[in-house]
C-alpha cells in the first residue's frame, strides 16, 4: 500500500476521489518529469537543445500543454489535499508526505517561472535561460531551490512506484542534481 491508501479521513469516499485524482496526474506528470530530467541531463553532452525541440513537438502542443498544466493543477490541489488528511506512521509515509509537500511548491513555481518567460518576457525556456540564475547571488535561491525540486521529485516518484527505500531515491535525486545544476553553472563545460 501507498501513502495515499493509508489516509483515514472522516469521509473516506474523499480520500479515495483524491487518492484517484493525484495518481491520475501522477502518471502525466511523471512521464513529463522524467523526460524532463532525462533532456537536462543532456546538457552534459552538449545535446540538450536538439532532445528539447524533439520534446517540445509532444508537450508544447495546443492539446498537450493544457493537459499538462491542468495536470499540475490536479496533482498539487489533491496532494495538498492528502498531506492535510494523512498521518504518516512510518519514516517512508514521512519522506513520502514531506517531498510531495515540497513538490506542490516547485509544481506551481517552476512552470509559472517558464509561462512568464515564454508569455510575458517572450524569451527562450532553453538551458541558457536556466542557467541565467545560477550566478551570484540568484544561485543561493536557484541552486537549493531546484536542487530540492530534483531530489523531491526523484524520492516521492520512486517511493510511489516501488517498495524501495527512500535513501537510494534520495541519493539518485542528489546526484542528478549535482550534474544538472553543475552543468547549468558551467562546472562540467560550456552550454
Amino acid at each position: 500500500m501507498r501513502n495515499y491508501d493509508l489516509v483515514l479521513p472522516s469521509h473516506p469516499s474523499r480520500a479515495l476521489t483524491a487518492g484517484v485524482w493525484h495518481r491520475g496526474s501522477a502518471i502525466v506528470l511523471g512521464t513529463f518529469g522524467v523526460a524532463h530530467l532525462l533532456n537536462q541531463l543532456c546538457v552534459l553532452s552538449g545535446h540538450h537543445e536538439t532532445v528539447a525541440s524533439a520534446l517540445r513537438l509532444v508537450y508544447r502542443t495546443p492539446l498537450t500543454e493544457p493537459l499538462l498544466l491542468a495536470a499540475v493543477v490536479v496533482q498539487v490541489l489533491s496532494g495538498v489535499q492528502l498531506y492535510r488528511r494523512g498521518r504518516p506512521s512510518s519514516s517512508r509515509q514521512r519522506w513520502q508526505r514531506n517531498t510531495g509537500l515540497y513538490l506542490a511548491f516547485f509544481l506551481v513555481a517552476h512552470p509559472a517561472a517558464a509561462l512568464v518567460q515564454r508569455h510575458v518576457l517572450g524569451g527562450a525556456t532553453d538551458a541558457k535561460w536556466a542557467a541565467s540564475v545560477v550566478v551570484w547571488p540568484l544561485a543561493l535561491w536557484f541552486v537549493p531551490y531546484y536542487t530540492a525540486g530534483i531530489t523531491s521529485f526523484t524520492v516521492h516518484l520512486g517511493l510511489a512506484t516501488t517498495r524501495k527505500p527512500a535513501a537510494g531515491f534520495l541519493v539518485l535525486g542528489l546526484m542528478v542534481s549535482l550534474l544538472v545544476v553543475g552543468a547549468l553553472a558551467g562546472l562540467w563545460g560550456r552550454l
